[in-house]
């Protein structure tokens, strides 16, 4: 008889089989290094709360807001309650439709320059911020709020010396008050 089959039949191969697995089970590569996921990105800055609350800390000496008609004030009123729910491209209808009944309302620009911000589009964002400031408020919290909006929009376009000068024309919306005798 075939000494194999003599080995087989006796079974001597389990054992030796078993043995034969466990030992090249041992042999197992360790698995590679995993990289570690980069870190997440920072979160978009606020600048629309950050220069809402810029100007809300002005002195209110004073200020101008253009007079508005009640379809205006509407109007203003629901795109802001379309940012606060993120509906961005929603909001930016809304202003686009109060601008066609009343184009030289500085805060309606001013309102859709915010907007760009929020988007992050601050070619748009200075551009409607530029044409608020054109019609006229030099003065009061709307003045502010313009003002510090091109400058966010010129930090953003890495150019801190433009926005620097923006943010102290920005001081410069409330002029000292008088003393009178």
């Amino acid at each position: 008889m075939n000494p194999l089959t003599l080995w087989c039949r006796r079974g001597w191969h389990r054992p030796a089989l078993l043995l034969a697995l466990v030992s090249l089970s041992a042999c197992q590569t360790a698995p590679a290094p995993v990289e570690p996921p980069p870190p997440p990105e920072p979160p978009p800055r606020d600048w629309v709360g950050e220069i809402r609350a810029e100007a809300a800390k002005v002195d209110q000496g004073g200020g101008a807001y253009p007079l508005a008609d009640a379809d205006v004030l509407w109007f203003r009123k629901r795109a802001l309650t379309l940012v606060e729910q993120r509906k961005f491209d929603e909001a930016e209808t809304v202003l686009r439709e109060a601008l066609s009944l009343r184009q030289d309302d500085p805060a309606l620009w001013q309102q859709r320059a915010e907007i760009a911000l929020a988007k992050r589009n601050f070619t748009d964002a200075e551009a409607h911020a530029k044409t608020a400031e054109g019609l006229g408020i030099d003065f009061g919290e709307l003045c502010v709020r313009i003002r510090l909006t091109q400058a966010a929009a010129r930090e953003e376009s890495a150019d801190p010396a433009g926005a620097n000068s923006l943010r102290t024309k920005a001081k410069d919306c409330f002029p000292p008050i008088q003393q009178r005798f």
